[in-house]
Order: structure tokens, then sequence, then C-alpha cells
């Protein structure tokens, strides 16, 4: 039944190349910029976090320290917005609200506690 649905509403993401990038460890580096994405044979632009979109899964364990440098690689501001995790208010990632953007070529350590399990999401962020 779910070759009936378009592909990007089948169950399993088969459009997406797997397996998906996996980092953890207190250290992560991720990179903002340009990738591509296929999705059902099409292809076309994104902006993705370490060459792809979806970024990496980021796997913690609850009490650990992680630092994530983030690079930004693209013509224009960006971040990083943490959805759900529990981290410093400056560590947020939405620019000009919570934290300055993130300017080309520069990077930003972001430095929390994982403090709550789950799955949670996260995506770059401009304005």
């Amino acid at each position: 039944m779910s070759g009936a649905f378009p592909a990007w509403a089948r169950s399993g993401s088969p459009g997406l190349a797997a397996p998906m990038a996996t980092a953890s460890g207190e250290d992560i580096a991720l990179s903002i910029g340009h990738a591509m994405i296929g999705i059902g044979g099409r292809s076309g632009h994104a902006i993705g976090i370490n060459g792809s979109t979806p970024g990496p899964v980021i796997r913690l364990k609850e009490g650990q320290n992680v630092r994530l440098a983030v690079t930004n690689t693209l013509d224009e501001d960006s971040s990083i917005h943490w959805h759900g995790v529990l981290l410093p208010n400056n560590q947020d990632g939405v620019p000009f609200i919570t934290q300055p953007p993130i300017k080309p070529g520069e990077t930003f350590t972001y430095e929390f506690v994982a403090r709550n399990p789950g799955s949670h999401m996260y995506h770059s962020h401009h304005n």
C-alpha cells in the first residue's frame, strides 16, 4: 500500500540516503553549508549540515557535557536552533534573539549538558 503514496509521504523515507550519519562524543564538529537533497528520484538544493539534509543524528548520554563547534560555510549568517533540548538561553540558536548569528566563515561553539533524554530536532536558522 505504501507504494500508492508519493515518496515524501512514505514510511521509512525511502527517498533519503541511508544509513544516516551519526555524531557522538563530547566534541562534535558541524558545518552549515550548501547540499543537494534527493527525494523520490528528484534532486534539489538545500541547506545541509555536514553535507547532508537532514544533518547527522547526534547521540548523547544524559548528563554528558557536549561541545558542538558549528562552522558556517554559507555566504550569509546562520546558526543552529535546538528544539526540545534544555540548554542555556544563549545557546538556543535564534539569531538576534538568543545569540548573535554565526558569520560566514566563522565558528560558534555550543556547549551544554545533555539534561533531557529523548528525541529532539535541530536545524540551521536565520531571521
